[in-house]
C-alpha cells in the first residue's frame, strides 16, 4: 500500500513543482510589466509639473521683469531680525512710565525723559545713514545689538538718570537699526520687488511696535519688571542669530567714484519733497494719538482703545494691498493716502460714538499705511547706491519731526478745543496734496 502511494506522490510532486515554477515566471513577468508602467507614471507627472513650473516662471518674469525669487532666506531673516530688534524697546515702552512713577518722578519729568528717545533718534538717523554709506550697514546693525545687550544693566540701580541715559541709547539703536535695515533691503531683494519689499518690511516694524507694548504690559502686571527685561534681552539674542543670514554687498570704490556730499543730498528734491510729505502726515499722527484718550473721555466714548487695534489692522491691510495697486505709481498711491488722511482727521473731531471713531481709525490707518512705503520707494529709486543710507536717514528724520510737532500742536486743545485742533491739523495734508498735484502736473507738461 505504501509503495502504491509513493508511486502516486512522485508525479503529483513533479506536477506541483512545475506549476509553481510556471506561476513564479508569470509573477515575475507580471511584476516587471507593472513596474515598468508604474515607473512611467511619475515621469509623466513630473514632466507636467515641470512644464507648469516653467509656465509659471515665465509669467512671473513677464509680470515682474525679474528672474529672482522674492522670498529668499536673507530677506526673511532681515524681516525677522527687524521685528525682533524693534521688540527690544517696545516691550519696555509702556512699562517705563510706570517704573519712573514708582521712582517718584512727576508727569513733567516722565514726559521729558520719554522724549529723549525721539530726540536721540531724530539726529542719529541721519548720522547712521552717512556712516552706513561709508562703512557698511551690517556693522551698524551689530553696533545696535551690542548696545542693546547692556541696556538691562541700567535697571540694576534704580535711578531716573539711568533711565534717561537708557532712552538715549534706545534712541540710537532703534533709529539706526530702522534706517540701516531699510537700506539693506536693496541688497536682499531684487529691484523689481522693491515696492513690495518695503511694504512687507514696514509690516515687520508694525508687528514690533504694535503688538509688543500690550505684551510688555501684560507680563509686567503678572510677572514683574524683570520678566519684561529678560524677554527684551532674549529678542536681542534672537536678532544676533538672524543677522548672519542676511547679506550685504561688499563696497568696492571704483576709480573716479566719490562719495556724495551730504549737502548735495540736502538739495535732492527726491529726498526733501517726500520728506515734507512725510512730515505733513506724521504731524497729524502726533496730533491725533497724543490727545486721543482725553478726547474720548471728553465726548464719553467707551472702548476707545480699540482705535489703536483697528488702526494697526488697517495699516497692515493697506501694505498687503499696495503691490496689487497696479493702476497707479507711487505718487498716485501717496495722493490716495493723503485723501484718506484728510477725510479721517477732519471728521475725527466730530466723533460721538465708538463705531464712528473706529471708522476714522480704519480710514486713517489705510492712508498712513499706504503713504510710508510709497514715499520710501520714491527715495530709494531716485538716489544712487552710494548715498541711499544718508538719503533714508534724512528722509526718516521728517517722521520724528512731524510726530513731535504734532504732539505740541495737540496741546493747543487746552485753548481751542479738540474739533478746531483736528480740523486745523488737516490743513497740512491738504497743502501737501495740492503741492504734489502741482508738481506732477508740471512734470507731465514738461515731458
Amino acid at each position: 500500500m505504501g509503495d502504491l502511494l509513493s508511486d502516486f506522490r512522485l508525479p503529483i510532486y513533479k506536477a506541483l513543482i512545475t506549476f509553481s515554477s510556471d506561476c513564479s515566471r508569470s509573477q515575475i513577468r507580471l511584476t516587471e510589466f507593472l513596474f515598468s508602467h508604474i515607473k512611467a507614471v511619475p515621469r509623466k507627472t513630473s514632466d507636467r509639473a515641470d512644464r507648469r513650473t516653467e509656465i509659471y516662471e515665465k509669467r512671473r518674469i513677464k509680470m515682474t521683469g525679474s528672474t529672482q525669487q522674492f522670498w529668499t532666506i536673507p530677506f526673511m531673516a532681515l524681516l525677522a531680525a527687524t521685528t525682533a530688534f524693534t521688540a527690544t524697546y517696545y516691550l519696555l515702552l509702556p512699562v517705563l512710565p510706570i517704573y519712573m512713577d514708582e521712582l517718584g518722578a512727576n508727569k513733567l519729568d516722565i514726559g521729558l525723559i520719554m522724549g529723549l528717545f525721539f530726540f536721540g533718534s531724530l539726529f542719529l538717523r541721519v548720522l547712521a545713514g552717512i556712516l552706513g554709506d561709508r562703512y557698511g550697514r551690517k556693522g551698524l546693525l551689530w553696533s545696535c545689538v551690542a548696545l542693546s545687550v547692556v541696556t538691562p544693566l541700567f535697571f540694576i540701580k534704580p535711578s531716573l538718570a539711568y533711565v534717561a541715559l537708557m532712552q538715549l541709547v534706545f534712541g540710537y539703536t532703534i533709529g539706526v537699526f530702522t534706517v540701516s535695515s531699510i537700506s539693506l533691503l536693496t541688497e536682499n531683494v531684487d529691484g523689481a520687488f522693491l515696492g513690495r519689499a518695503v511694504g512687507i518690511h514696514s509690516i515687520a516694524l508694525i508687528m514690533g511696535k504694535g503688538l509688543m507694548p500690550s505684551l510688555g504690559l501684560y507680563l509686567h502686571r503678572w510677572s514683574g519688571l524683570w520678566t519684561v527685561i529678560g524677554l527684551s534681552a532674549t529678542f536681542t539674542v534672537l536678532t544676533a542669530l538672524l543677522l548672519p543670514l542676511t547679506k550685504e554687498e561688499k563696497r568696492v570704490r571704483r576709480v573716479g567714484e566719490n562719495q556724495t556730499p551730504f549737502r548735495e543730498i540736502l538739495k535732492n528734491p527726491y529726498v526733501i519733497f517726500p520728506g515734507l510729505i512725510l512730515f505733513v502726515i506724521t504731524f497729524t499722527n502726533g496730533t491725533v494719538i497724543t490727545m486721543l484718550p482725553l478726547f474720548a473721555k471728553e465726548v464719553q466714548i467707551l472702548g476707545f482703545e480699540w482705535f489703536f487695534t483697528v488702526n494697526a489692522v488697517a495699516i497692515i491691510l493697506s501694505r498687503l494691498l499696495m503691490p496689487k495697486m497696479i493702476f497707479t505709481d507711487e505718487v498716485g498711491i501717496v495722493k490716495i493716502a493723503l485723501v484718506f488722511i484728510i477725510v479721517s482727521v477732519s471728521a475725527l473731531g466730530f466723533s460721538k460714538s465708538l463705531p464712528y471713531l473706529l471708522t476714522q481709525a480704519f480710514l486713517y490707518g489705510l492712508g498712513f499705511g499706504l503713504m510710508y512705503p510709497a514715499l520710501t520707494v520714491i527715495v530709494l529709486r531716485q538716489t544712487p547706491p552710494s548715498s541711499k543710507g544718508s538719503a533714508l536717514g534724512l528722509f526718516t528724520s521728517f517722521f520724528d519731526i512731524g510726530v513731535t510737532a504734532g504732539s505740541f500742536w495737540a496741546g493747543l486743545s487746552e485753548f481751542w478745543g479738540f474739533q478746531r485742533v483736528y480740523l486745523s491739523a488737516a490743513i497740512l495734508p491738504i497743502v501737501g496734496f495740492l503741492l504734489l498735484s502741482l508738481k506732477t502736473t508740471k512734470k507731465s507738461d514738461s515731458s
